[in-house]
């Protein structure tokens, strides 16, 4: 290069993740670059990094070969990205979230950098496009919150320098309520699957209908639609609840008994009712009931070892 270029030209750390001009390979976010004054062309440092720099690429399809596998997967992520340092970006109070950076990661330890690495793939590899304003971006959820990177989809994980959260529900309209009336009980039914006294259980309750379960369980905690978790905190006042589905759900603990009661459990994707059982602790329960809108393969096809009944308008499921 000669002098008349090198005045042309700026040594920087890049701002973000970039292309390189020359190998249209990625530049990571604080890389030492070349950068052109004229037209803010960036390039890698030589022909060396270039031949070193990850290409363009989509993110390897994860294709789980169990479904616990799946959601391990879903769970470590969840597990790494819960534990994080998360900083308000109070620049923009207009969109409130939060954001962590890679550097907080990797000053911790290699293994965490690592795991930030895993989480920006497994935004990539699960989450869901949704659109904001002009933008689209993978979104991956975690109970009341969603998580997205903020690098190009074709960008590898390994590059990735930013995850941003937001409560959901700021963003997205509230799903509907899955109960107009509230539904009959046949508490004696369910304490019968149970085998025991409630006081000595840990209760997940999908749907937030199981008032009994708010007030005897040793442990407990609802999930679903934001007006059917009103609804009961309203008539209980004790009831701990949290708005999210079973396809977004992260509790590092297991629950004694799994409830989707009055038909909750018609509402679950086929995904998710697989997932039911592995909530549960070892010789834990799930207790599901569809309304006679669904038919007993819905949920036999899932479950071969469930026994189930026909109560009034429902099939009562129990899975041990």
């Amino acid at each position: 290069m000669t002098t008349a270029e090198e005045d042309e030209w700026w040594i920087i750390s890049s701002p973000g993740i970039r292309k390189c001009r020359r190998c249209k390979r990625w530049i990571a976010q604080g890389e030492r670059i070349w950068r052109r004054q004229t037209n803010g062309a960036m390039y890698h440092i030589d022909e060396a990094r270039c031949a070193t720099a990850l290409p363009m690429a989509d993110p390897p399809p994860f294709v789980p070969a169990t479904v616990e596998e799946y959601w391990q997967v879903f769970e470590r992520a969840a597990a790494s990205l819960e534990s994080a340092k998360w900083t308000f970006a109070k620049t923009m109070p207009d969109v409130p979230h939060e954001w962590t950076h890679r550097r907080s990661w990797k000053t911790q330890s290699p293994e965490r950098d690592a795991m930030f690495t895993d989480a920006v793939l497994r935004i990539k590899q699960l989450g869901i496009e949704r659109r904001w304003r002009s933008m689209v971006n993978r979104k991956l959820d975690i109970n009341d919150r969603y998580y997205w990177v903020m690098d190009p989809i074709k960008a590898p994980a390994e590059v990735g320098w930013l995850i941003n959260r937001a409560v959901r529900l700021t963003y997205e309209a509230a799903p509907p309520q899955w109960f107009p009336t509230w539904p009959a009980p046949l508490e004696s039914l369910v304490t019968e699957a149970v085998e025991g006294p409630l006081k000595d259980r840990s209760v997940l309750d999908i749907g937030a209908t199981w008032v009994a379960a708010t007030q005897e369980a040793r442990r407990y905690l609802a999930i679903g639609p934001p007006k059917d978790l009103v609804r009961l905190n309203e008539t209980t006042g004790c009831a701990l609840i949290l708005e999210t589905g079973v396809q977004g759900f992260y509790d590092p603990l297991r629950f004694d008994v799994v409830a989707a009661l009055y038909g909750a459990a018609n509402h679950l994707s086929r995904t998710e009712l697989e997932r039911l059982p592995l909530l549960t602790t070892p010789g834990g329960v799930v207790i599901a009931m569809f309304d006679k809108t669904a038919v007993p393969t819905v949920f036999t096809a899932v479950w071969p070892t469930c026994t189930w009944r026909e109560v009034g308008a429902y099939y009562f499921v129990v899975v041990r």
